[in-house]
């Protein structure tokens, strides 16, 4: 079980710390390609996402998304290529990252 499940799916409490940012690593062109659920991620969710940024990489081989608190250090990196776009989602809900309406 992951920290925070027991309180409603929410990074909470001493063993979690939420995130205020991400970026979503993506191995230029390659990446877009091969994951077609990144590609829905980019296309359909990310648009409400605006703390969740992109960056190209040629050195992230799978598609990684990257947690920041706060004061911008990493929290943690989670790769999310075998995930589908909205597992993505869920892992930003869980880190405290909300979901924006248009």
């Amino acid at each position: 079980a992951r920290a925070g499940e027991e309180e409603g799916g929410r990074c909470q409490g001493k063993t979690c710390t939420a995130a205020s940012s991400a970026v979503l690593e993506l191995c230029e062109g390659v990446c877009r390609d091969y994951y077609p659920q990144m590609r829905i991620f980019l296309r359909d969710i990310l648009p409400r996402y605006p703390q969740v940024t992109v960056r190209s990489s040629n050195v992230a081989l799978t598609p990684t998304l990257l947690f920041f608190d706060a004061g911008e250090a990493q929290l943690e990196h989670l790769e999310v290529a075998g995930m589908f776009a909205e597992e993505v989602e869920e892992e930003l809900n869980f880190r405290g990252i909300s979901r924006r309406d248009l």
